[in-house]
């Protein structure tokens, strides 16, 4: 059963997933790991510092699960 006691408006999923983002204005693509998301952001550790307020662009690529036989 999920706890709703933090007062969130999006509940946050935790995964772990291969990402990569590139900053706005920048060229070439950045490795990651996607940690958790919800409706309203993402937590991410990042092969290289970004300093806060930059604006990236995100691509989020979750990997197939196989249903099991």
């Amino acid at each position: 059963m999920l706890d709703r006691n933090d007062k969130r408006n999006f509940i946050r999923m935790d995964i772990e997933c291969p990402a990569s983002f590139t900053v706005e204005g920048g060229d070439g693509n950045v490795g990651a790991i996607v940690k958790n998301l919800s409706g309203a952001g993402v937590l991410m550790w990042l092969e290289q510092p970004v300093e806060p307020d930059t604006v990236l662009f995100v691509e989020v690529r979750p990997r197939a699960v196989l249903p099991r036989r």
